[in-house]
C-alpha cells in the first residue's frame, strides 16, 4: 500500500538522527531531503555521482519516500549519462518531489 503523502512529507523533511545521516566522502553530512538537496546542488558532479548507488537505499530507507527511491534509482542506472548529466537529472527528480512535498506540509 502507497504512503500517504503528507506523512512522507513530514518524515523527508524532518531532520534524521545524527546516526542515520548520508555521510559523502568529504565528510558533509545531510539529514533531511532539503540539505540533500541542496547539497547535491553544490557538491562536484564527480562526488555526487560517486555516490548514485547508495542514495536510493537512504531515501527508501531513512527517508521513508519508496516513490522518490525508485525515481533516483533509475536516473542513477542511466549509463548513459556523464557526470555533469547525471547530477542535473538528480537535481531535477529532487526539485519536483520537494515541491509535491512542501505542498503537503504546509
Amino acid at each position: 500500500m502507497a504512503k500517504n503523502l503528507q506523512t512522507v512529507a513530514r518524515r523527508a523533511l524532518t531532520p534524521c538522527a545524527g546516526s542515520d545521516a548520508f555521510r559523502f566522502a568529504d565528510g558533509t553530512m545531510v539529514r533531511d531531503l532539503n540539505e540533500f538537496r541542496h547539497a547535491i546542488a553544490t557538491k562536484s558532479a564527480s562526488l555526487v555521482h560517486h555516490h548514485r548507488e547508495a542514495y536510493a537505499h537512504w531515501i527508501h530507507d531513512v527517508l521513508g519516500d519508496p516513490a522518490l527511491a525508485r525515481k533516483v534509482e533509475r536516473v542513477s542506472h542511466k549509463r548513459a549519462l556523464d557526470n555533469l548529466g547525471y547530477q542535473a537529472e538528480l537535481l531535477a527528480v529532487l526539485d519536483e518531489r520537494l515541491g509535491k512535498l512542501k505542498l503537503r506540509v504546509l
